[in-house]
C-alpha cells in the first residue's frame, strides 16, 4: 500500500505553528537565561568576597591594594594587571593589582577557587575569560605579565566615594557592613555586564542586585575607555552621583 506524504499546505501549517510557538517561548527563554546569568554572577562575587577575607588573613587584615585607585583612575579598577611602575622606560611588564591579587598566586597562593570567577557570563565586551585563558593557567597562577588583563568586575573598595584626599579602608577591621567592595564592571557602556543593573558585594559579604532605574547610571558611562585621570574622575563623579540618587529613589 503506498504511503502518503505531507502536502505543501500541511508543511506550511506545521512551519507556521512552529514559528508561532518559538515566538511565544523565546522571551521566556531569554528571561530565564538572564536570570541564570545573574545568579552565576552573584556566585562569582561570593567567591571574590571569600577570597578577600582569605587574603586579609594572610596580610595582617589588609584588603588587596589598587594602584589604579592611587593613580586616580576609578574606571580602570577592573584591571587584574597594571603596568609595573618600576619597569624601565620602554619595558612592557605588568604586575598584579586589585582583584588580580586574589588569583595570581604569589607568596601565599590563590584565594579564589578559579580565576574564571573574575568573568561574568553576561559580559558582552572583549574582556572574556577565553581571551585571557592563555595568561591564566588551571591553578590560577598568572603565567606571564606581558599583557594587561581586565576582569569583568569593578573593585570599588571605597564605598563609592572616590576622592584623592580620602584614604580608602585598607583593613577589614575598618570595613562597615554597608561598604561597597565590588560591583559588576562599568569601565565603559559595553563593560556594564547586565545593562539593566548590577550585582554588588558589600563589606559584610552579602550580595544584592541593584536596578538601574531609567538607565540613568548607564547613560553616564563613557562610550570608550577614558585615558586621563582628570576625565575619569569627572565622569566617575557624574555616574556615581546618578548611582547614589538611584539608591535614594
Amino acid at each position: 500500500m503506498p504511503t502518503r506524504g505531507f502536502s505543501l499546505l500541511e508543511l506550511v501549517v506545521v512551519i507556521a505553528i512552529t514559528a508561532l510557538l518559538t515566538a511565544i517561548m523565546f522571551p521566556g527563554l531569554n528571561t530565564a537565561r538572564n536570570t541564570a546569568h545573574k545568579l552565576m554572577c552573584a556566585s562569582n562575587l561570593r567567591q571574590i568576597g571569600t577570597g578577600i577575607i582569605l587574603y586579609s588573613s594572610d596580610h595582617r587584615d589588609r584588603i588587596p591594594g589598587s594602584l589604579m585607585s592611587q593613580m586616580d583612575r576609578p574606571f580602570d579598577q577592573m584591571a587584574v594587571t597594571v603596568q609595573d611602575p618600576e619597569a624601565e622606560p620602554g619595558e612592557t611588564r605588568f604586575v598584579l593589582d586589585g582583584l588580580g591579587l586574589l588569583v595570581g598566586g604569589g607568596k601565599f597562593g590563590c584565594y579564589c577557587d578559579a580565576s574564571e570567577c573574575l568573568f561574568c557570563p553576561s559580559h558582552a565586551n572583549t574582556h572574556t575569560y577565553e581571551r585571557y585563558e592563555g595568561t591564566l593557567d588551571k591553578t590560577n597562577f598568572l603565567l606571564s605579565f606581558d599583557q594587561q588583563v581586565w576582569a569583568n568586575y569593578q573593585y570599588v573598595g571605597q564605598n563609592g566615594q572616590h576622592d584623592s584626599d580620602f584614604d580608602p579602608p585598607d583593613s577589614v577591621q575598618f570595613l562597615d557592613d554597608e561598604d561597597l567592595l565590588v560591583t559588576d564592571g562599568f569601565r565603559t557602556k559595553q563593560d556594564f555586564n547586565h545593562q539593566l543593573g548590577m550585582n554588588r558585594l558589600y563589606g559584610d559579604g552579602s550580595i544584592a542586585w541593584w536596578q538601574d532605574v531609567e538607565n540613568s547610571f548607564y547613560n553616564e558611562l563613557p562610550e570608550v575607555p577614558l585615558i586621563s585621570s582628570e576625565e575619569q574622575l569627572s565622569c566617575f563623579a557624574r555616574a556615581w552621583s546618578e548611582f547614589q540618587e538611584n539608591d535614594r529613589r
